[in-house]
């Protein structure tokens, strides 16, 4: 259609279109406002369609996911409800490092075991030593029995008569040297027995690690020791060099010159203390963990020199300020205890005696105090050390002992002991166990994995020389 804006009063029309012109005449403003309405409904569609364009711009521009470390990923804050978001899932394990501990449980009654204790006390007593054998076997059947682990005890399947055997030749062993050393007085023969003793400790030990791992069952699966002789022969090589050579370079070098001398001992002392015996330590609980096996998987202690010359200066340390809080307690006391005897000295007669025991008591109730608090902090804090450096495969071990509570632990049942004359062994035993086993903690993600091996045959002469003579040498 065809629209002409002039003014209709001088357009010049034809005659066909004389009616088109008459009604522009008659309504001009009717024609404009239908104009305005059409530009009008013009206008709002383009308005919807930008509005609409626009609209699927943002949305793209929304949809669209920039890495870019200098731009925000979120331009403007999500208002969307997140109250019906569900939570993040939880790993299992706990903070270090994704490992779900277990702690090991001790079960044990003292009342159950004094019955076992005072038995075996009495038949040792009545057979003059040769029931021991089988009281040890039945004490640690009753200790492991009661240790769990995921709802699993240990076993301890040592035979008696095996361990019997042991003893029999230890004890003629150190017999023939007491008999030649001291009431027959050769002392070739009984160097000869020492000699032979020193060349074979080494053996010894390397079997006595062996026939307890070996006799030590966890879910009816034996553990197993692989370490070669050689391997503590070296060990002890390696600690003979440092205990005897640095003494006789020190007696050397005093024939020369004192002052040099005294400067080397003490120097000998601290490298001896904080260098050369953790070095020794680590040496030997790497031989005897990283060989030790249960089934088919293997044990492996991570601990390095460094770490463990730190932890024993760490210790060290600690135990000094214990021995002077105990020295300055006791010197207190001491001086107390000799006042207050002073003034019944001076009031009564015959307190002279009275205060020559109770002092020696008092001492003795001070070392033994002393004697039980170190021998408590001492096994807490490397009892940590080890367990914390301790693996199992891919599986962890954790420590959770406090040396402090250990040491007062210990101390504690030192003067139990003393005060009920013994008779409280095993409750005292048992609080000691209980409180080290319950602080050892263990990751495994699978207990059934784990198959079983064949063990070796081993004697139980190491064992009985290590437990004859004293010396410990708990894995």
């Amino acid at each position: 259609m065809y629209l002409d804006f002039r003014d209709p009063r001088k357009v010049d029309v034809t005659a066909e279109s004389s009616s088109r012109v008459n009604r522009v005449k008659r309504s001009p403003r009717i024609v404009s406002g239908k104009m305005r309405d059409k530009f009008k409904k013009k206008e709002t569609i383009l308005d919807q369609i930008h509005k609409v364009v626009q609209k699927n711009r943002e949305e793209k521009q929304e949809s669209k996911i920039e890495f870019d470390d200098d731009k925000p990923i979120i331009d403007e804050p999500l208002t969307e409800d997140l109250s019906h978001t569900p939570p993040p899932v939880k790993k299992s394990g706990n903070e270090n490092g994704g490992f779900h501990f277990q702690s090991f449980q001790f079960r044990g009654d003292a009342k159950e075991f004094f019955k076992i204790w005072i038995v075996n006390v009495a038949l040792t007593i009545l057979t003059l030593g040769i029931y021991s054998a089988w009281a040890k076997v039945r004490t640690n059947r009753y200790i492991y029995g009661n240790t769990y682990l995921n709802n699993s005890n240990f076993e301890y399947n040592a035979d008696p008569k095996r361990i019997l055997l042991g003893r029999l030749i230890i004890a003629a062993f150190y017999l023939t040297y007491v008999i030649f050393g001291n009431y027959l007085n050769i002392k070739i023969v009984a160097g000869i027995i020492s000699l032979a003793f020193i060349l074979l400790f080494p053996w010894l030990m390397r079997q006595a690690i062996s026939f307890k791992l070996r006799n030590t069952t966890y879910r009816n699966i034996p553990f197993k020791f692989h370490g070669k002789v050689r391997s503590f022969y070296g060990l002890g090589l390696i600690y003979i060099a440092i205990f005897a050579l640095i003494p006789i370079a020190i007696a050397v070098t005093a024939k020369y010159n004192k002052e040099l001398a005294g400067i080397a001992a003490i120097a000998a002392y601290f490298l001896i203390m904080f260098i050369f015996m953790p070095m020794i330590y680590r040496r030997y609980k790497a031989l005897v963990i990283n060989n030790s096996s249960y089934a088919d998987g293997y044990f492996k202690f991570t601990a390095s020199n460094r770490k463990t010359i730190f932890m024993f200066i760490k210790l060290g340390l600690l135990l000094f300020i214990v021995l002077v809080i105990l020295g300055v307690s006791a010197a207190v006391l001491s001086k107390m205890a000799m006042g207050a005897f002073g003034s019944a000295k001076m009031n009564f007669t015959g307190n002279a005696e009275l205060a020559r025991i109770g002092a020696a008591a008092g001492g003795m109730i001070i070392y033994l105090l002393f004697m039980g608090l170190f021998k408590g902090i001492v096994d807490g804090y490397l009892s940590n050390f080890i367990r914390n450096h301790l693996q199992f495969e891919e599986a962890r071990f954790k420590g959770t002992i406090k040396s402090l509570k250990l040491g007062f632990i210990s101390a504690t049942n030192m003067l139990i002991l003393v005060l009920t004359l013994g008779l409280a062994y095993p409750w005292t035993k048992f609080r000691y166990l209980k409180y080290k086993i319950e602080n050892t903690h263990f990751a495994c993600s699978n207990y059934d994995k784990f198959t079983s091996a064949k063990s070796d045959e081993v004697t139980a002469i190491g064992e009985e020389a290590m437990d004859f003579f004293d010396i410990d040498i708990g894995f």
